[in-house]
C-alpha cells in the first residue's frame, strides 16, 4: 500500500456553500487557524479535492470569508469543494476545510 507522508489536517476551516447561475457560492468560518498567507479553493467530480492535483482557484486575503467561483457545469452534475490555508513555503495547503457536494 502506498504511503502518505503529509496527509491533510481537516481542523479550524469550516466550509459551506449553494450553487448559483454561472457558478458556486461558498463561505468559510476560520477558528485557530493562521491564514495570513490565503487560501485555495479545491474542486474535482470524483470527490475528496487535493490542492496540486484537483482545479484550484487562490485568495491572496486570508481575511477573505466568501467568494463566489466561476464554474460552467453541467446540470444533474456534483462537483466537491474544499478550501485550504495555503502555505507558500512548499507551495502547498496544510489544512482543508470539510468537504461540499454541490449538485447543478
Amino acid at each position: 500500500t502506498p504511503k502518505v507522508t503529509n496527509p491533510p489536517v481537516y481542523t479550524g476551516i469550516s466550509l459551506y456553500g449553494t450553487a448559483v447561475d454561472g457558478g458556486v457560492s461558498l463561505n468559510w468560518n476560520v477558528s485557530g487557524v493562521d491564514t495570513s498567507n490565503g487560501f485555495k479553493i479545491v474542486w474535482n467530480k470524483t470527490g475528496n479535492p487535493v490542492f496540486g492535483v484537483d482545479n484550484a482557484k487562490y485568495i491572496s486575503d486570508g481575511s477573505t470569508r466568501s467568494m463566489t467561483v466561476p464554474i460552467d457545469a453541467k446540470s444533474g452534475k456534483t462537483l466537491y469543494f474544499k478550501v485550504c490555508r495555503y502555505v507558500p513555503d512548499g507551495h502547498t495547503c496544510d489544512n482543508y476545510s470539510n468537504q461540499i457536494a454541490i449538485t447543478y
